[in-house]
């Protein structure tokens, strides 16, 4: 009967084997995402965050300064910020990461974050806070952007790549179409940095950061950047000024700009005389323009560049300017009647002899024909043309000094298509600029969030500025609700593997008669069950690695950021250096697991070799009664 009894233990012990495995898995497995010091341990042992910092940050700083950031686009063509790419500039950049974000805060944040999360998932708490300390990472912008702005030539690099393309894109067809004159890129951009100098923009700018950085550490409650630039608008008339100087073509301003546009309305297209002469609108202004000296060009084109910078400095809403061409107009005179002479001259040549009778009745100089011919005599002949030339000499210079206009009023609206034109709004955006200067406030700040509908992100400001920690609940941790749930259901499995005490009870009375004996079943049980565990799970744990078949599935082959290929090799190492520290941390633990049952195996232990002593010991006394 006692040789079936242990059979059927035996038994017992086998088919329990797999449940006791696979309820220390499941207990371990429970207890480590429901504890937080775990967890805490496990991201440590990872080392996640100081490779980060040690290793993976120089690398990505490195890649920055070699890579061209995009920060705009123009016409669909990005924009690029380039960086000087050598190892200072990939150092001030590492540096300026570590002073807004230092290890210690990151992990820090880290700990707390995962602390509390813990708790709230755990159920043991249902909102928290964290202070993010926000004030304290904001006021270190200022002094990160002024190092940047130093040992980075930002300003330089922002001049070049971002804010001159810009402006060029923007302000030069305004320049182009309102006065005339046109830039190459190279020209804009030595012109830009004549008007606004670096040290101009590298103050301004750092002063403006430093407003922003103060309201939003909640140093300040409000900000207003006032850049003034009505001291850069004279600058921009002696650019112009030079422009002229030294293209000829920009000098000749006043005809394309003035001139030949209000010819249209102000000179016929054709202007007819007798005799079928004609003088196009468009000979007249070539004519008139070659009269027109290079010291007349300089001298009204710089009146006209110096009108409009005056109006740029005025309040008047209208730009208005007259050209007086009076002398060239009248020095071209001369010029008009040799071409109209000459247009004379041929259609006279054409013209065939007749009698001396018959021209006579043909010939007739107060009309507007031709007469049909002209007397053989040649006397007569010359006599003729110069009456015929007289009248057209007569009739040009009255339609030069009666019908040709003295001087020609420009005005914005005018050649732009009327007075809300794309070129007459530019001009009057330029002119605000010109007045108030760069202004951008708070408010203008918080108009452009209302414009996108961003509501939330305000009260988020406020926050932010106020230093208030974040208060995380069921809101904003929707997302985890579902884990929380699940968590709440399976908590109960932490305590799945000690239903095995009784069981091992139930197997060891079943099994043996006398106490000592059970004992010593109870701890064959135990001892075999964690020999078994832990051979087991270190030849399974051996053959599956872990570690490997995780980082095959996050490993990293592509970086949007990161182009070269070391790179992403030296994260990929540090990504698989940090698994595996992940993964032998678990692995320790799920190991760990037999621990409470060793414990509860050293004290069977004890109580059996105190008993087996007591047993002796009564054996003793028993033989020493018996002997006396």
């Amino acid at each position: 009967m006692l040789t079936i009894r242990k059979i059927i233990a035996i038994l017992l012990i086998f088919i329990f084997t797999p449940f006791f495995i696979i309820s220390l898995i499941i207990s371990q497995s429970t207890s480590f995402f429901q504890n937080s010091k775990t967890l805490n341990q496990f991201i440590n042992e990872t080392l996640i965050i100081e490779n980060f910092y040690q290793v993976i940050l120089p690398e990505i700083s490195n890649e920055i300064v070699k890579k061209e950031i995009e920060v705009a686009k123009i016409n669909d063509q990005p924009i690029y910020l380039k960086f000087i790419p050598d190892e200072s500039s990939s150092m001030v950049i590492n540096d300026i990461f570590i002073n807004l974000l230092p290890e210690e805060y990151i992990s820090e944040i880290s700990e707390n974050l995962v602390t509390q999360l813990s708790l709230y998932i755990n159920g043991d708490i249902d909102e928290f806070e964290i202070d993010f300390k926000f004030g304290q990472r904001i006021s270190s912008i200022g002094d990160s952007f002024e190092k940047a702005v130093y040992e980075l030539n930002l300003v330089q690099s922002l001049s070049q790549d971002v804010i001159i393309p810009i402006s060029y894109n923007k302000f030069s067809p305004t320049i182009s179409n309102s006065i005339g004159i046109n830039f190459t890129d190279e020209e804009f951009s030595n012109y830009f940095q004549t008007v606004m100098p670096n040290d101009w923009l590298e103050q301004n700018l750092i002063n403006g950061v430093n407003e922003i950085t103060f309201y939003f550490s909640g140093e300040s409650d409000d900000f207003n950047i006032n850049i003034p630039v009505s001291d850069r608008v004279n600058l921009i008339g002696e650019v112009f000024k030079d422009k002229l100087q030294k293209d000829e073509s920009a000098r000749t301003v006043v005809f394309t700009k003035i001139i030949e546009p209000m010819s249209k309305t102000m000179i016929k297209s054709t202007n007819n005389f007798n005799y079928g002469i004609s003088l196009s609108r468009e000979e007249i202004i070539k004519t008139i323009k070659g009269k027109a000296s290079d010291k007349w060009m300089k001298e009204e084109s710089g009146k006209f560049i110096d009108a409009f910078i005056d109006h740029l400095n005025s309040d008047e809403e209208k730009f208005l300017y007259d050209v007086d061409i009076t002398t060239l107009r009248d020095a071209a005179i001369e010029n008009f009647i040799i071409v109209t002479s000459d247009r004379l001259d041929q259609r006279v040549e054409n013209l065939p002899q007749c009698s001396g009778l018959a021209a006579l009745f043909t010939i007739n100089l107060k009309s507007p024909d031709l007469p049909k011919c002209l007397p053989e005599d040649e006397n007569l002949r010359e006599n003729i043309s110069s009456a015929l030339h007289e009248v057209i000499k007569t009739q040009v210079t009255s339609f030069v000094m009666k019908s040709l206009p003295t001087s020609f009023k420009f005005s914005l609206s005018q050649i732009s298509g009327g007075k809300n034109s794309d070129i007459d709004k530019s001009v009057k955006d330029i002119k605000g600029i010109m007045k108030k200067g760069i202004v951008f406030s708070e408010q203008d700040f918080y108009e452009i969030l209302l414009d996108s509908n961003n509501q939330n992100f305000k009260e988020n400001i406020d926050l932010v500025r106020k230093d208030i920690p974040v208060k995380f609940d069921s809101d904003n941790l929707e997302m985890l609700e579902p884990v929380k749930t699940i968590t709440k259901r399976i908590s109960p499995l932490s305590y799945l593997q000690w239903i095995f005490i009784p069981i091992i009870l139930l197997i060891s009375f079943l099994a043996v008669n006398g106490l000592r004996k059970k004992i010593k079943w109870a701890l064959s049980i135990i001892g075999f069950w964690i020999l078994f565990y832990l051979i087991l799970f270190t030849l399974v744990w051996g053959f599956v690695s872990p570690d490997k078949i995780i980082f095959q599935i996050i490993k990293l082959t592509e970086i949007p950021f990161i182009t070269e290929p070391k790179t992403v090799e030296i994260i990929n190492s540090e990504l698989s250096l940090s698994i595996s520290n992940g993964v032998t941390f678990i692995r320790n633990q799920f190991l760990s697991a037999v621990l409470p049952w060793a414990t509860i195996f050293l004290v069977l232990l004890g109580i059996y070799f105190f008993l087996q002593k007591n047993n002796k010991i009564s054996k003793y006394l028993n033989s020493n009664k018996e002997s006396s």
